[in-house]
């Protein structure tokens, strides 16, 4: 296996699915933000939640492109990694930024999903 292509931790959650597969739809900021809590257990942990954290809050500085658009595929890959996550708080967070990529912020759905993360970190 290539450790720059795939090194252990882009592919090792229970869904097998990389995180690219799903990023690449999404705008910069969330986009990292879901990478981030994605692979925070196999990578640094509580740093990698300060990141989404950070992240997310620069999010809801930005206009949102309502024009993005995601492939079956991507979306087949979404569901995959989203019932196969075993805590249920990041799979939580990981719907979250799904959801305000593609749907736009809500209700202040990214303030819910930072003080979820923030638990991690506490």
């Amino acid at each position: 296996m290539n450790l720059v292509d795939h090194p252990k931790h882009y592919n090792n959650h229970p869904s097998g699915v990389e995180a690219i597969e799903i990023v690449q739809y999404m705008g910069f900021c969330l986009g990292n933000a879901f990478k981030y809590v994605y692979r925070f257990k196999d990578k640094n942990g509580p740093q990698d939640i300060e990141k989404a954290i950070w992240y997310l809050k620069r999010q809801q500085t930005i206009i949102l492109n309502k024009n993005l658009m995601v492939t079956h595929t991507a979306k087949s890959d979404f569901y995959k990694i989203l019932y196969a996550e075993p805590n249920k708080d990041i799979a939580k967070v990981l719907e979250i930024i799904w959801n305000v990529s593609f749907n736009g912020n809500k209700n202040g759905e990214l303030y819910v999903a930072i003080q979820i993360l923030e638990k991690f970190i506490k």
